[in-house]
């Protein structure tokens, strides 16, 4: 694919989002697609452009939490909003400020355990918060969140397995357990 039209289509995209978005700001639901194309546009962005990636992913989380805020019961919200600080967190890790990295991590980890503790059966919510407990060093935390979050019927073994925010759960026998109950489709 050519990135430049890829990039282009991500522009027209957002802008579009945009004006739904402006149409009416009240509307969560416009606010929640403007984010989703800034994060896109971000993850695009990445190697070529890095100031502009972080711009996106933090306009992302500022909408994110804005939308949280207007919503106080939302799970959506608070899992997309710890997504976009796990996208902060990657950033500033990739660019070596290991204490911007800890910080964004420590926010998607409040996001997505305030989204678990509203609703304990979500399994991407539960997903989630094993990937930041797991950046965050919280191991048996982490193998928890997965565990149950497999219980769940989350089961896509290979991206868990290839996940880099849960190679801290490499080669532990209850990571490897947890893969295997995620490959044989067993649910709790």
């Amino acid at each position: 694919r050519d990135p430049e039209r890829s990039r282009v289509w991500f522009e027209h995209a957002l802008a579009s989002a945009r004006q739904c978005a402006a149409l009416d700001p009240t509307n969560t639901r416009s606010q929640l697609e403007m984010s989703r194309y800034l994060i896109r546009l971000g993850d695009f962005l990445e190697v070529s452009s890095p100031e502009e990636c972080l711009h996106c992913y933090q306009e992302a989380a500022d909408i994110r939490a804005a939308v949280v805020a207007a919503d106080p019961q939302g799970i959506e919200p608070r899992q997309l909003l710890g997504s976009a600080f796990c996208r902060l967190a990657e950033h500033f890790g990739a660019c070596g400020d290991l204490d911007k990295e800890r910080d964004y991590s420590q926010q998607a980890h409040s996001a997505l355990l305030d989204a678990v503790n509203r609703a304990p059966n979500d399994a991407d919510a539960l997903y989630g918060l094993a990937c930041t407990s797991a950046r965050l060093q919280l191991v048996e935390d982490a193998l928890s969140s997965l565990s149950r979050a497999a219980q769940l019927g989350w089961a896509d073994a290979d991206h868990a397995a290839s996940d880099p925010d849960l190679a801290t759960l490499s080669g532990l026998p209850a990571f490897s357990a947890i893969l295997e109950t995620m490959r044989s489709g067993q649910q709790g």
